[in-house]
């Protein structure tokens, strides 16, 4: 939601939706990084009954949300206000109907030279443990994505925490919560030269959310699917084999990022209907 809000504003972007056919909404929590957005005012919960009150009118549910992206271990005053923040992002999604919260795993104060799995995993731990306590008393799940490592612009790589199926699933049956489980994202996956297919039979009934989007392996490019190169019967057969019972979520932003707004509504028909060709073919799978 976060580029069609972005382009019409929260209110419309419900209804853009809509017509396009979507029946749910992931809704993005990421401009409270940067001090941004109405979350942040004064009149925020005014704001979140406005948009559930347009949900419930149109028939379109929030399905699920991406938290505030930050560095939860900087020692700096920005973040100790986002972490303020987290609590009024749980209270949202209540208002919401949101039931899942994604959030990232982060890499412990200098843990990223040396690579210290054992640090990130205590830090995490913590962390995310704390936040899933908070979570359930608002009786939300936290979902945890798997990362990957991203390439600076001289081509090499920097090293990132639960950037494999292996870590992820080591670190989430470290918090050992029942309501903080994982989020797969597809094109993370797919970067970092994953199996899809095994990834999910290791995540089995761990895996609680999606974030469905294409790649070329060579960038996070959060494209339409079908417009780079992961092989999506892998994903689909993968999740039949864990009978997955949770949404199918995109995370496409960059297929309508820099498009015309006289395009946009094709271009929203476009993917939805791409949507419900991976459900058939899932069907199909059988």
């Amino acid at each position: 939601s976060d580029v069609t809000a972005e382009i019409f504003g929260g209110i419309e972007c419900i209804s853009r939706l809509k017509e396009a056919g979507y029946d749910a909404i992931d809704w993005s929590f990421f401009e409270m990084s940067s001090g941004r957005g109405k979350f942040l005012q004064p009149d925020w919960s005014d704001y979140a009954k406005a948009l559930r009150a347009e949900g419930d009118r149109l028939g379109i549910a929030f399905n699920q949300a991406h938290g505030s992206m930050y560095d939860y271990f900087a020692q700096d005053d920005h973040t100790a206000w986002l972490h303020q923040m987290t609590e009024r992002i749980m209270q949202a999604c209540v208002m919401l109907g949101i039931d899942t919260i994604i959030y990232h795993p982060y890499e412990a104060p200098g843990s990223r030279e040396l690579q210290n799995i054992d640090a990130c995993r205590r830090a995490n731990v913590e962390y995310l443990r704390r936040a899933g306590d908070m979570a359930g008393k608002y009786g939300l799940r936290i979902a945890v994505e798997n990362m990957l490592s991203n390439r600076r612009m001289d081509g090499s790589v920097y090293w990132r925490y639960c950037t494999h199926a292996e870590e992820l699933v080591d670190l989430v049956d470290a918090i050992d919560m029942e309501n903080v489980q994982i989020c797969l994202d597809v094109g993370h996956a797919h970067y970092m030269g994953e199996n899809l297919y095994n990834t999910i039979k290791l995540y089995g009934k761990r895996l609680i959310a999606l974030h469905i989007h294409d790649n070329n392996r060579m960038d996070d490019l959060h494209l339409l699917p079908f417009h780079g190169t992961l092989k999506w019967d892998d994903v689909l057969l993968g999740l039949r084999a864990v009978d997955y019972a949770g949404d199918f979520t995109f995370e496409i932003q960059n297929a309508t990022r820099r498009a015309p707004e006289e395009l946009y509504p094709q271009l929203c028909r476009t993917a939805f209907e791409i949507g419900q060709y991976l459900l058939r073919r899932y069907d199909a799978l059988a």
